[in-house]
């Protein structure tokens, strides 16, 4: 007694003997399975090179799947998912003029694009999640490196800086001034000066602009011998720097 076929035995022996167009459809009834479970078994069998599955295509618009081993041909609709009647219009256009069989089925082409949206969309809103956490850590990363510059200390480099040329020129006509007055033999004591020019510029520009114009061998600063016998007032009125300590004297170069 001969075993039974399995089901994909059963499926490659429907097709070889049918000479028409086939769809999942049909084949489940003749095969009493269902059609998605005929399309299943018929992917396995392209899978396992036992049949040469043709996807439709915009030209030919039905499912082809061949059998490699007697090079026997046949034709299946994938409308699976399709309404019986769509299954029924696609069987018939299958088995007439070829023009007609060449077209796509229906219902395969409306799940496949289904499953493609819902593909998209999935994918759609796992982007704009993952560009909002982009975004929320570029902002945070954008207000880190802001707080950062604003606790740097200002800029020591003012040559670009448009009012340094007026700081200069104002701070040597007053240093002459504060230097004849309180007849400092040129050693213009650096808090005295601030407090002239107090009504124009700021402690951190006052100290950035004197800084500069050390650089540029313009003047001097020096310090004092004993900065402990200074006032509080005197110590903020002078200039601190870490490499040379409290500067407290300017002396006007080149004259």
């Amino acid at each position: 007694m001969a075993e039974p076929m399995s089901a994909k035995e059963r499926i490659i022996d429907s097709l070889r003997r049918s000479k028409n167009a086939r769809t999942y459809a049909d084949l489940g009834k003749s095969l009493d399975m269902p059609p998605e479970e005929i399309e299943r078994l018929v992917l396995d069998l392209g899978r396992e090179r036992k049949v040469r599955i043709h996807e439709p295509s915009a030209r030919a618009r039905v499912a082809k799947v061949e059998i490699y081993k007697d090079r026997i041909t046949a034709r299946m609709l994938a409308v699976a998912t399709a309404p019986a009647h769509e299954a029924d219009a696609a069987a018939a256009a299958a088995a007439g003029a070829a023009g007609p069989a060449d077209a796509p089925p229906a219902g395969n082409l409306e799940a496949r694009l289904a499953r493609a949206e819902s593909e998209l969309a999935s994918l759609s809103r796992r982007f704009d999640s993952e560009l909002k956490d982009v975004r929320r850590s570029l902002a945070a990363m954008a207000d880190a490196l802001s707080n950062q510059a604003r606790a740097l200390p200002p800029r020591a480099d003012a040559t670009a800086d448009l009012a340094y040329p007026g700081f200069r020129e104002k701070c040597f006509e007053l240093y002459d001034q504060l230097d004849a007055e309180g007849q400092y033999g040129g050693r213009v004591p650096i808090p005295a000066l601030r407090t002239a020019m107090a009504d124009r510029y700021s402690t951190a520009e006052f100290d950035r602009y004197v800084l500069q114009m050390a650089r540029e061998s313009a003047v001097d600063l020096q310090t004092l011998p004993n900065p402990y016998a200074l006032t509080e007032a005197e110590r903020k009125g002078a200039i601190e720097n870490p490499a040379q300590g409290l500067l407290f004297y300017m002396l006007r170069r080149g004259r």
